[in-house]
Order: structure tokens, then sequence, then C-alpha cells
């Protein structure tokens, strides 16, 4: 038997829920080979090929790994049952999460039609959402987020079933959600089986990029105390070390993390600092073209000294900063609440949808020529590319202090009288960037659409 057909088998009976038996498909392993009781699909390396302990058409059903102890005693298996598995390479794992295979509905109940997938793929979609909702849910592909996941569920969830009442197939419930959160939490475990931490270009840079540059300082050597000039000089180096280092796929996933290369890797390979210190006036910027890996000058001591004590000081005492911005905040806007359905305005702030990131627009309304519309994951769509009179808080003609559910929009007004924790959330965006300025930061130069910025 094939290996794409024991491991879509494996799938369906449960087996993704047993630790043992995603190791031993992932990784190369050693058993006792003299074992005389196996449990249904277990995979077993010999010398020759790989084999898998077949029930035959005994129903196999896992829920949990504790039903493991049952199987391995009923139904019995020993060497007799072993099936070989045709296509597996002895000296490699059997599976690897980036190999590709095509899957059908037949095989796979959250799949359309028939589509080409990775083994990790359909492993972690049996392991989450498979495993809650069987086939009531679409197949997620490709890099699955955090966020991702959030932005799937939540315009979905609803109070969890209270007794006499029928589930809705187009719903997730709280409880279904409480048990997917359970098993995305399980993933962590397997960490270590499926991703490298590193290798030699990890922890190395190509001399290219340091010829790059040191031929680029000299060149502007009378330039150095412009922001932009540094950030040019940066750029380059960064984009020529990205070119070497991520050549493979260990790095490429190590460093998906943007201020993990901007910032992290920068300083230890690269530029030590292109940064201000206790002070933000942009001629003063601290520019020491010298990696940390490459160490210190001591004629850049205080220059370094003031740059870590700025990030201490970001951290220790200008925190304070955002968090009485937020309680001056919640204070000042504790009497706001949404009072009335429609204020009737006709006016709005002209916002750009763009084609891509239009998700935070979803639950606002654009006011059109037959009155307000909600825009909504499908009626988004006839908006992207195009500006749009988009209802606000700023326009609204509710009476006093408060607001209507359309201006304010569908995920404030699900909470009438909680606008002031929305408000406060300026004063805790200004803590964040104080908390993350003791980690450094990634001079940059920017681009900036003044009708993007002054309209959404």
């Amino acid at each position: 038997m094939d290996k794409r057909t024991v491991f879509l088998r494996a799938m369906n009976a449960g087996l993704y829920t047993v630790r043992n038996w995603v190791i031993t498909a992932f990784s190369i392993t050693k058993q006792n080979q003299l074992e005389t009781k196996f449990y249904p699909y277990q995979i077993v390396r010999m010398t020759d090929a790989y084999y898998f302990a077949d029930p035959g058409n005994t129903p196999i059903t896992l829920e949990t790994q504790d039903d493991l102890i049952e199987l391995i005693e009923n139904p019995h298996l020993d060497k007799t049952h072993l099936v070989k598995i045709t296509n597996g390479n002895v000296n490699k794992p059997l599976y690897n999460k980036d190999e590709i295979l095509k899957i059908s509905h037949k095989e796979v109940p959250s799949v359309t039609g028939e589509i080409e997938t990775l083994y990790g793929n359909v492993l972690v979609n049996y392991m989450t959402f498979i495993h809650v909702f069987g086939g009531r849910f679409p197949y997620l592909e490709g890099k699955i987020t955090p966020s991702y996941i959030e932005n799937f569920v939540l315009p979905k969830i609803r109070s969890s079933l209270k007794p006499g009442e029928i589930a809705d197939p187009k719903v997730i419930y709280v409880d279904e959600w409480i048990q997917l959160r359970d098993l995305i939490l399980e993933l962590p475990k397997y960490t270590t089986l499926f991703f490298q931490p590193g290798n030699e270009k990890t922890l190395t840079v190509n001399k290219e990029v340091i010829k790059l540059r040191d031929k680029l300082v000299l060149e502007n050597k009378d330039k150095l105390n412009d922001p932009e000039v540094i950030a040019d000089i940066a750029k380059q180096c960064k984009l020529k070390d990205k070119e070497f280092v991520t050549q493979d796929r260990v790095n490429r996933d190590f460093y998906q993390d943007d201020k993990v290369f901007d910032v992290i890797r920068t300083k230890k390979f690269i530029i030590s600092t292109s940064e201000n210190g206790l002070t933000d006036k942009p001629e003063d910027i601290i520019f020491i073209p010298n990696s940390f890996d490459e160490g210190w000058d001591p004629k850049n001591f205080s220059k370094l000294n003031d740059v870590h004590r700025a990030g201490s000081f970001n951290r220790g005492a200008q925190t304070q900063l955002g968090g009485v911005a937020v309680k001056e905040l919640l204070r000042a806007s504790s009497n706001i609440a949404v009072a009335i359905q429609d204020c009737g305005s006709k006016l709005g702030m002209a916002t750009f949808i763009p084609n891509v990131g239009f998700e935070k627009y979803i639950g606002f309304s654009v006011q059109t020529n037959t009155g307000p519309e909600l825009l909504t994951d499908e009626t988004i769509k006839k908006y992207l590319g195009k500006y749009i009179v988009r209802r606000s808080t700023q326009y609204c003609k509710a009476k006093g202090n408060d607001y209507c559910e359309v201006c304010a929009g569908a995920k404030l007004a699900a909470n009438k009288t909680g606008l002031s924790v929305a408000i406060s959330a300026f004063g805790s965006t200004m803590l964040y960037i104080f908390m993350k300025a003791m980690h450094g930061k990634a001079l940059k130069v920017a681009t900036v659409n003044l009708e993007e910025v002054i309209y959404t």
C-alpha cells in the first residue's frame, strides 16, 4: 500500500491524536522490532522498508491519546498484520510536512473538490478544525496564523447551546471554540519535530555583506548624520544579507518576523546601532557601522551606553505616559454610549478599501444613495480598490455624548457602554511604543500616501 493511502486512512481513524504515531510518521525512530502487539496503523521501520499495522476492515475511531491503551489490546495486531508501504525511503522520515499530495472531499471531509496541499497542512487540519467540526468548515491551506483563525472564527461564534436547542451547522459555539483552542495549544508540542532551529547561515554573515557595508560607509562618510542616508545603507546591507540567509527553508522559517531580521540579526552581524539615544532629534542619531559580532570599539563606548540607557529609560519611565493617558481617556469617555440604531447622518469619512488588509473595515457601514450598507465578508468585495464614504462617529448626529450603531460600527455597538475601553486604546498604543523601544528599533524610510493617512 502506498504511503498516501496509509496516511489518509490513519487520519480518518484518529491517529493524529496519538503523539507516538505522529512522531514515528514524521521522523526516523528506533523501536523494538520484536514487539508482538501493535496498535492500528502503527508505523514500523524495518531494514528494507516501512510497514504499518493494518487493522483491515475493523472500524477504528480515536478521540484521545488514552484510547490507544485499549486499542493495543483490542484488536490484537501482531507481525502477521504488518503491510509493506511501497514508496517509503527508510533512510528518511516516511512523511515530510512540506511534501505535496492531492486530496479530495471523499478522503478529507472539509475539502471541496480536489486540491493539492501539504502533508503538514492535512495533519494540522485534522488536529484542529476537522477534529472539532468535521466537514462543517472549509479546509485551511497555506500558512495558518492566530489572526487567520480569529478572523475565521469570531464572526461565526455564538453562545453555547442550551438543553433542547438545535445546533446551527453554520456557526461556532463557545464550547466548540474552547475545544478548538485547547487543541491549538497542543500544537507547540511538535515544534522540535517540524522546525529546525537553525543552521550555519543562521549563525554567520556573508563576507560580501560586510564589504558592501564598508563601501557604502566610505562613500557617504560626510553624510553619516543624515537619517535617510543611514537608513539606505542599512537597507542595502539587509537586502544583500537576505539573499544569503534565506536561500534555504530553515532560515525562511526562522526569520519570519521582520524585527528578528531588521533589528536582532542586523545588530549582531552588520550594524550595531542606527538609532537615537536619550534624545529624539533626527540630527542626534547614533550610527556605529560595526556589528556586535565584530566587538565594541572603546571610542564608541559612551554612544553605546547612551543607546542602551535610552532603552531602559523608555521602558522604566516613559511607559508612565501611556499609563496616564489610558486613565485620562477612560475618565473622559466613561459617559459615552451607543444609544440609538441610526442617527440618519449622510456624511462620513472618505475611506479607501485596499485589496489586501480590508478585513479591518468589516463591521462598518458605507453610506450609499439608498442609505447605510453594512460591510460584511461578502458586501465589502465590490468596494475593493475604491474610495467609499464610511459612516463615522466624527459625523454622528446622536444627541449629547452618545453615538448611533451605524456610525460606531458593529464591533463597538456590540458593547453599547464599552466605548471608553476602545478609546483608551490610544494610550495603550503609546505604552506599547515605549515598551518596544527597550528592544531596539530599525531605521527605515517609508513612502507615505497623504490621502490614505489623512482619510483612513
